[in-house]
């Protein structure tokens, strides 16, 4: 619209007034007070359990200096409870780093196995 003025193109007061009405109508008028939702899990399908933390159950039972064992793989396989032996090498070589590095960090001798290094989960 080339020489058209704001006036051409903005309804006239009468059209407003019919448009909001319109509208207005549409919506339905009174809502009511404001609920609150339930709320939503964070996460989906979360687990009791993760591999990391299996792998700390274990490097804990077995004790620093045992290294990292296909037997210890299998035991933080079966506490996860899937089988990945690959992840589950990665996370407890990680934990093992991060034993090592904690207690040199701290000037600490690394302490020896545990026998009771989850006794909530030994008791349930």
């Amino acid at each position: 619209m080339v020489g058209a003025t704001p006036a051409d193109w903005v309804p006239a007061n009468e059209e407003a007034a019919e448009l909001n009405a319109t509208v207005t109508a549409a919506q339905g008028g009174d809502v009511g007070p404001a609920t609150l939702s339930a709320p939503k899990p964070q996460r989906v399908n979360a687990r009791a359990t993760t591999r990391a933390l299996a792998a700390g159950h274990t490097l804990g039972r077995h004790g620093h200096a045992a290294g990292v064992t296909d037997a210890m793989i299998a035991e933080v396989d079966a506490e996860f409870g899937k089988a990945n032996p690959v992840e589950s090498e990665i996370h407890l070589r990680n934990a093992y780093h991060v034993i090592r590095g904690y207690f040199e960090a701290l000037g600490m001798p690394i302490p020896a196995a545990s026998a009771n290094v989850n006794a909530s989960d030994a008791a349930s």
